[in-house]
C-alpha cells in the first residue's frame, strides 16, 4: 500500500537544475568563445555540455547531501559547503570538458593538454566557476526557501486582488504530540519537529503540494484542484508521509526515544486567496474549507483512526490500492451549523 512518487516529480527534481546549467553554460560559453576569437559554435557546445553535466550534479547534491548538511549544521555553514561544493565541482567539468576539447580539435596530446589548459586559461575559467557558482548557490537557496511556483505568484501579482479558488486542503498533526513533548522536553520535540518536517518536504514537493501554513506540530497542505490534482493526490501524499516516517522509523527512536507518528483531515472546498500585509507580505486563505479540515483532524483520536476526510472530497477520486474507508454518516462540527458526511481510513494497521 506504498505509493509510490510520480516518474514526472522524479524528472522534475533534476530537470530543473539540467536545464538550468545547460542555459548557463551555454550563456558563459558563447561570451568566453567571443572574448576569445575561438570557434564559437565547438566552445558554446562543449560549454552547454559541461553545464547540463554541473547542473546533473548540482540536483544529485541537492536532493542527497543539502539535507543531510541542513540538518547537523547552521544555515551558513550550508550554504558555504554549497558553494564549495559547486566550485569544485565547475571547475573538474571545466577541466575535464576543455581537456576533451584540446585533444578532439587542437591535435593536443591528452598527457599533455591538462597542463597546457591550466596554464592558458585555468586562472580565468577559475574565476569564472567562482562568479557562476555565488549565482547558483543564490538560486538554489532561493529555491529552499520558496518555490518556482510561489515565486512567480508573488511577482506576478496573481493574488494582490482576491481569488476564489477550488483546493484540496490537507491538515497532519502529531500523533500523542502533548506526550510527545512531556517525554522529549521542548528542545529535544523542537528538533523532532524539524527534522519531521524535513523528511516530509521531500514528500510534499513530490506530490506538488503547496505548504499553506506549519502550525506548531501541524502543517496544511494545499492543492490547486485541477487535472490530476484532486482529493485522491492528498490521500497518495498522506500515505507516503506514513511510510517516509515509518521507513525511518528506527533513527528517530535511536535519536529521540520514541518515533513520530500522523494523523490527519482531508477536505476539499472553496477558499478565497489573496496577499496580505505590506512589509512582510504572505498568503492568505479564508473560508469555510480551512474549517472544516481542521475539525476533521480533530477528530481523529475520538473516532480511533489517522485519517478522517470528508465524503464530498472522495467522490470521483481514485482511492490508492489496499486503503479503505468506512462512512460514519453525518457528524456536528463544531462552530458549524450545518453536519458533514465523514468517511474514516479503517485499515490503517495494514500500512505497517
Amino acid at each position: 500500500m506504498n505509493p509510490e512518487i510520480p516518474l514526472t516529480a522524479r524528472f522534475r527534481k533534476l530537470a530543473f537544475p539540467v536545464i538550468f546549467g545547460l542555459v548557463l553554460g551555454t550563456v558563459i560559453g558563447y561570451s568566453v568563445s567571443v572574448i576569445d576569437g575561438g570557434v564559437r559554435l565547438q566552445i558554446t557546445l562543449f560549454a552547454a555540455a559541461g553545464g547540463a553535466m554541473l547542473g546533473a550534479l548540482i540536483g544529485l547534491c541537492e536532493e542527497y547531501l543539502v539535507p543531510g548538511w541542513g540538518r547537523t549544521g547552521s544555515f551558513s555553514s550550508l550554504t558555504i559547503k554549497r558553494f564549495l561544493f559547486y566550485v569544485g565541482a565547475a571547475f573538474a567539468i571545466m577541466v575535464l570538458v576543455n581537456v576533451v576539447r584540446m585533444w578532439l580539435f587542437l591535435d593536443v596530446p591528452l598527457r599533455q593538454a591538462p597542463g597546457d589548459y591550466l596554464v592558458v586559461t585555468g586562472t580565468r575559467d577559475l574565476i569564472i566557476a567562482v562568479i557562476a557558482c555565488v549565482f547558483l548557490t543564490v538560486v538554489m537557496t532561493f529555491t529552499r526557501l520558496m518555490t518556482w511556483r510561489e515565486a512567480w505568484d508573488l511577482l506576478s501579482g496573481r493574488y494582490h486582488i482576491p481569488m476564489l479558488e477550488q483546493r484540496v486542503f490537507l491538515f497532519l498533526d502529531l500523533k500523542g504530540s502533548s506526550g510527545l513533548a512531556e517525554l522529549l522536553g521542548p528542545e529535544q520535540y523542537s528538533f523532532m519537529i524539524r527534522d519531521v518536517f524535513s523528511d516530509l518536504d521531500p514528500v510534499i514537493s513530490a506530490w506538488n503540494g503547496q505548504v499553506y501554513q506549519y502550525l506548531g506540530d501541524g502543517l496544511i497542505i494545499s492543492w490547486l484542484v485541477g487535472p490530476g490534482r484532486d482529493g485522491g493526490t492528498g490521500l497518495r501524499c498522506y500515505l507516503e508521509a506514513k511510510h517516509v516516517l515509518l521507513a525511518r522509523k528506527r533513527l528517530y527512536e535511536e535519536r529521540f526515544g520514541s518515533a513520530p507518528d500522523l494523523r490527519g483531515g482531508l477536505h476539499a472546498g472553496h477558499v478565497v486567496t489573496t496577499r496580505v500585509g505590506q512589509r512582510r507580505s504572505s498568503l492568505a486563505m479564508h473560508g469555510d474549507a480551512l474549517n472544516v479540515v481542521s475539525r476533521l483532524e480533530s477528530l481523529c483520536a475520538s473516532l480511533k483512526t489517522d485519517l478522517v476526510v470528508s465524503a464530498s472530497t472522495l467522490q470521483g477520486v481514485t482511492i490508492p490500492r489496499g486503503m479503505m474507508f468506512e462512512d460514519r454518516g453525518r457528524i456536528e462540527l463544531r462552530g458549524r451549523q450545518h453536519p458533514e458526511d465523514i468517511m474514516i481510513w479503517s485499515n490503517a494497521d495494514a500500512l505497517a
